[in-house]
């Protein structure tokens, strides 16, 4: 779902050392009657755990958590009520967490009414000597053990019992369009990406080009990378929001970030055409080597002229052609129209190499 059809930097914090990041807003929490997590954590925490909370949105997975607190109701009333009826429960342990009588106590319920639970020590902490005696013999994941955030999650997603709460919906323009409604009224980022290309489009719906950009940036504000890249060309094109090229390489940079392909060449675009080509560039080779054919089409018409400006030596003719062949393979008209008019291939000569490693 994108709105148009590397030498590889070591972080990609690297390549935005000035950029700014507004705080995004709370996530959703969920509100159904479809089987969902409780996340237990310390209010000291919230930082951590609304960036644990979007990275498992991102993975659809239904989450409560106390923001989900209804106005006129008594707090420990519904979270006992929540309790009761979540079908998972994670605890997110850090020393706050273990000085929370309150968080101990959700800890405690869902192991004394048999909810499955699983204890994530984002320190290397103790929990009281009761709930440690108990949690010494189920799941646990020790942050300081994992290589990597992305371990951490891929752990969580992989624990056992969890997948009860998992949305097996991937949500895309031909969902039907109340369920991807009511998934985007609860938040999903990926339901809300997939509804605002439906007004985009205008399918399903009558085309609506302010409310497909206010449903990107309720995916972008929760961290969603592809909601980022739609709400940056939003932005750059001036489609459902006044035309911004600072607000669209703002998101498109948090996009790249996050590793976003469609966002690192879209954000290499605009550098270059707002006259930073040493970071446009560099960011335009981190696309062509992760093999979008667009980058690859932009390296080759383009590559050389800004080389040279950088003082850097020219690719060969023998590197471009292999570039430009790849995104031929992928079928990027453009490539294969300089691919033809370069090297004199016959269209039908042409169409029938398509699946060979024709040099």
């Amino acid at each position: 779902m994108d709105l148009q059809d590397h030498k590889k930097s070591d972080s990609p914090r690297e390549l935005f050392p000035s950029l700014e990041k507004a705080a995004p807003p709370r996530p959703a929490a969920y509100d159904g009657d479809a089987p969902f997590v409780f996340l237990s954590y310390a209010h000291a925490d919230d930082e951590t755990a609304f960036q644990i909370l979007r990275a498992l949105r991102q993975e659809r997975l239904r989450i409560w958590y106390d923001e989900g607190i209804r106005s006129g109701v008594k707090w420990a009333d519904y979270i006992a009520e929540k309790l009761e009826g979540c079908s998972y429960l994670i605890a997110l342990v850090t020393q706050r967490y273990v000085d929370s009588h309150n968080c101990c106590a959700e800890l405690n319920a869902a192991i004394h009414q048999d909810t499955p639970y699983l204890v994530v020590y984002l320190e290397d902490v103790q929990l009281p000597r009761g709930l440690r005696l108990y949690c010494s013999m189920e799941q646990a994941i020790y942050r300081s053990n994992c290589k990597s955030e992305d371990e951490m999650f891929q752990k969580i997603l992989a624990s056992e019992g969890i997948d009860i709460c998992r949305d097996a919906i991937r949500y895309d323009t031909d969902t039907p369009l109340q369920t991807l409604e009511e998934a985007a009224q609860e938040g999903i980022p990926d339901a809300c990406t997939a509804l605002g290309m439906c007004y985009y489009l205008g399918q399903q719906v009558p085309q609506d080009s302010a409310r497909a950009a206010a449903l990107f940036r309720r995916a972008a504000e929760q961290g969603h990378p592809q909601g980022q890249q739609l709400l940056g060309y939003c932005y750059e094109k001036g489609y459902g929001v006044p035309l911004d090229l600072d607000a669209a390489l703002t998101w498109y940079c948090r996009g790249a970030e996050a590793g976003d392909i469609k966002s690192i060449l879209n954000a290499g675009l605009l550098y270059v055409q707002k006259g930073d080509l040493a970071q446009g560039y560099a960011l335009l080779c981190r696309a062509a080597e992760a093999d979008d054919p667009v980058a690859l089409y932009q390296i080759v018409t383009i590559g050389n002229i800004l080389r040279d400006r950088l003082g850097m030596a020219p690719l060969s003719m023998m590197e471009l052609r292999e570039m430009l062949w790849r995104a031929c393979k992928q079928g990027y008209g453009p490539a294969r129209d300089l691919y033809s008019d370069l090297f004199e291939i016959p269209e039908i000569s042409y169409r029938t190499k398509l699946s060979g490693d024709f040099h």
